[in-house]
């Protein structure tokens, strides 16, 4: 929102122990109707094998892990001569701790494929840099307003639009559209979408799903600029505007040729900050305050004397460069920061309250006395 300027006059599998593991291993296992033949979904170290005898009848072997071959040979061959069944009776600790590390390893590759999540995959990712091939990312944080904002990216509306309608104050926003089944997730996010999901300045996620399509909205909240970083918007401010009076511009239907620079008023500042945060605090969006100070009598309330004074005002914008094209973007703002006579200039902005939550802006311009 921008003001009528005033110008002049002042205008997360692998849980079982290894001998848990080596006893489910030596059990013998006939699978039913349904899944003889295929690969056990529940095995993460081998698979289940069909070998035919020679009157051409399957033959059924105990499914082993590789890792109980490391340990007694002939302890497991007679085993399976004798046909018992219970735990094999190996002597295999080395193999055991070995077995505990390749499963801890193995967790972590395997848990997202086959049980994880869009979540976890996106933090999987982000952990290990996208396979190591980027800097590794923080975890995001899940954020139910940007679920929303996933489900309206998938309804037509861009990213950092559905975010904004859904409540989120986004300061930037990134989308990742991914078809395939939940098993495939990560393959998919890693070839498609490596940079997005270890974005550094990415930390809040939402994900929505919808057949074998999943949705995700990342993004990053705003947060409103501290008075500390006052001076630096001040600088880069002027610098904004000054380029644009060095090279001219046009207003509406006013071109303007090339102005003097500006510089910077601490005194200006503290007015237009004052402003500013009168605005913020009492909800108003005016140049006259509710003491009926117009912008020329603030400033002269504070002992500037001024030949000539113009002020530019808004609420809303997120930034410095936001705001500043903004105005440049008004024809009256823009005559105000095009006039060749102001010489100086203060910024001041304030967060709003209540209501309005965004930021009032306030810059003030003179031309003081010499």
């Amino acid at each position: 929102m921008y003001s009528t300027p005033v110008a002049a006059p002042w205008g997360n599998r692998c849980s079982a122990a290894p001998d848990d593991i080596l006893q489910a291993a030596s059990s013998t296992h006939r699978p039913s109707s349904r899944t003889r033949g295929k690969a056990s979904p529940s095995s993460h170290f081998g698979r289940r094998e069909n070998p035919h005898r020679s009157d051409g009848q399957p033959m059924w072997r105990p499914r082993v892990p590789y890792q109980a071959y490391m340990c007694d040979r002939d302890a497991l061959r007679r085993h399976l001569q004798d046909g018992s069944t219970g735990a094999i009776p190996l002597d295999c600790a080395p193999q055991r701790r070995l077995l505990s590390l390749l499963c801890s390893f193995f967790a972590a590759l395997a848990i997202v494929p086959a049980y994880a999540d869009t979540l976890s995959a996106v933090q999987v990712l982000r952990a290990g840099g996208c396979g190591g091939v980027l800097p590794a990312a923080q975890p995001v944080h899940h954020n139910r307003l940007l679920d929303r904002a996933a489900e309206q990216w998938a309804a037509g509306l861009p990213a950092e639009v559905a975010a904004k309608r859904s409540g989120y104050e986004v300061q930037t926003a990134s989308g990742v559209h991914i078809s395939g089944p939940e098993a495939s997730t990560i393959q998919l996010l890693r070839r498609s979408a490596c940079r997005t999901v270890t974005s550094q300045g990415l930390q809040d996620i939402g994900v929505y799903h919808r057949g074998l399509d999943t949705w995700l909205v990342m993004a990053s909240a705003y947060a409103v600029p501290t008075r500390s970083r006052a001076p630096a918007s001040a600088e880069e401010a002027l610098r904004l505007v000054n380029e644009v009076r060095a090279r001219g511009t046009r207003c509406g239907e006013r071109s303007f040729g090339p102005a003097p620079p500006m510089r910077l008023s601490g005194t200006l500042a503290g007015v237009a900050l004052g402003h500013a945060s009168d605005m913020a605090e009492h909800n108003y969006f005016e140049h006259v305050d509710q003491a009926g100070r117009s912008p020329a009598d603030r400033v002269r309330a504070v002992g500037y004397r001024e030949k000539l004074v113009g002020e530019n005002i808004a609420y809303g914008p997120q930034s410095v460069e936001e705001v500043v094209q903004g105005w440049l973007d008004s024809p009256g703002h823009c005559e105000n920061i095009m006039d060749p006579r102001f010489a100086e200039m203060g910024l001041g902005y304030a967060a709003g309250q209540a209501a309005r939550r965004g930021l009032f802006w306030v810059q003030l311009l003179a031309a003081p006395r010499v």
